[in-house]
């Protein structure tokens, strides 16, 4: 009987520390990187012809403005994060994020927030070094963060 509840105690232990350490590893600072080509072509792909026209004209600009353009995720304690913009300006804004049951990870993009990262409140998930944003089941390549070491 002893050993069952030694046992137990064990397994309860591992499973609290993991579910903890999970939280840890997604402490710190993350670099959002873009691949803002892709995301333009996906984007353009949906407009009529006119607006496919204008959108072509400016794409250059577009890229152009986003290989300067620094971002990053500073996660922190107590499920508070900030989301820093660092280019020709210096921005940053408190967001919030959350754990879910099955892992993955909630970052609070409401609409009050001046700084948006995704279109929603979107839904991440944890890859060793890279946390990768899932849209509709599938994961959205053109968007991924990287640990910041």
């Amino acid at each position: 009987m002893k050993n069952k509840v030694l046992v137990l105690l064990f397994t309860l232990n591992f499973f609290f520390a993991s579910g903890q350490e999970n939280n840890e590893s997604i402490l710190g600072k993350w670099r959002i990187d873009l691949d803002i080509e892709k995301i333009l072509d996906e984007n353009i792909n949906k407009l009529e012809s006119y607006e496919k026209m204008v959108a072509s004209l400016s794409s250059g600009l577009i890229i152009e403005f986003f290989k300067d353009l620094e971002m990053y995720i500073l996660f922190k304690k107590e499920n508070k994060a900030i989301f820093i913009i660092d280019s020709y300006i210096y921005e940053e804004q408190e967001i919030t994020w959350a754990r879910t049951e099955n892992g993955e990870i909630i970052i609070d993009d409401s609409i009050e927030n001046k700084i948006k990262l995704t279109a929603e409140n979107s839904v991440w998930r944890l890859y060793e070094d890279e946390i990768k944003l899932i849209e509709d089941g599938e994961i959205n390549d053109s968007i991924i963060l990287k640990k910041v070491f």
